[in-house]
């Protein structure tokens, strides 16, 4: 995959560190991986980012509010998230965060993660801290890779998919634990692609190491991609029977289909429970 990391600042700090590890495990597991970093850097820290890794400053991603850098930080955000069409963006800190996930949404990247690593409204004046609520409320989709961690962590992306969105997940959540679970269903609307997008979702489910595969109500051909893997249920509540013995300590369970198949309700169910 080609991952984009955006980062405010470059300091030597935990939530710098915490991405530049990130980062170094993304390049050994094989992936393209770009760095994005703001204004404010310090050379010997860039120099720790691990070798196969690309760095990519733009000079208008500052720290404090700026009516003026704001929105060139964006422009220019976008401009090259168009020119990587990276697979996965994953932002870091609050102003990357912000301007990082409206960038990726207008760059149409298939799947984006945000990591809070601090809150910014804290020990701010009031005005301050309804700018910052209102702008992180307004990045926020629900049911959008939504990570619920618990004894069973759920991934709750059921808001919507299509074949690349779906793809990315799948490719993530194998990233984050040895025993992938998926709960799957119809990705709506493909037209006379539509078998074959749904066997190659499958396929890709399968040879990525999904050990149990749930494939909940119409089904164009994920289960027949997925083998022996998987497993046919009619609705939601038979896709939480089907999980019910399955799930271990440490499983890693993605719930994803588009919105008329309602798989919000297996996630909900599954964070009640599973992940309490």
């Amino acid at each position: 995959m080609k991952i984009v990391h955006i980062l405010t600042r470059l300091l030597r700090a935990g939530s710098e560190e915490n991405t530049l590890l990130t980062a170094a495990r993304h390049v050994a597991a094989g992936h393209e991986v770009i760095l994005m970093h703001g204004r404010d850097v310090l050379p010997e820290f860039a120099r720790a980012l691990a070798p196969g890794a690309e760095l990519v400053a733009v000079p208008n991603l500052v720290r404090n509010l700026s009516p003026v850098q704001d929105p060139a930080a964006f422009l220019e955000i976008r401009r090259l998230l168009r020119e990587i069409q990276p697979d996965v963006v994953h932002t870091h800190q609050s102003k990357a965060g912000i301007i990082g996930r409206f960038a990726a949404a207008s760059a149409r990247v298939p799947l984006v993660v945000h990591g809070v690593h601090i809150l910014p409204f804290l020990g701010v004046g009031p005005a301050q801290k309804a700018v910052y609520l209102g702008l992180e409320r307004a990045t926020v989709s629900p049911w959008r890779m939504e990570v619920h961690r618990g004894r069973v962590t759920i991934v709750n992306d059921a808001y919507n998919a299509n074949p690349d969105s779906v793809e990315s997940a799948l490719r993530t959540v194998v990233a984050m634990a040895s025993r992938p679970v998926a709960v799957l269903g119809l990705m709506a609307e493909l037209g006379p692609v539509s078998v074959a997008e749904h066997q190659r979702i499958g396929r890709l489910a399968r040879d990525l190491g999904f050990r149990l595969v749930v494939v909940v109500g119409e089904d164009d051909g994920i289960a027949v991609g997925a083998g022996d893997v998987a497993r046919r249920v009619a609705t939601p509540d038979d896709a939480l029977d089907a999980l019910s013995g399955e799930l271990r300590s440490g499983d890693v369970v993605l719930v994803k289909a588009s919105r008329t198949v309602g798989l919000e309700t297996v996630a909900l169910r599954l964070i009640e429970g599973v992940a309490a």
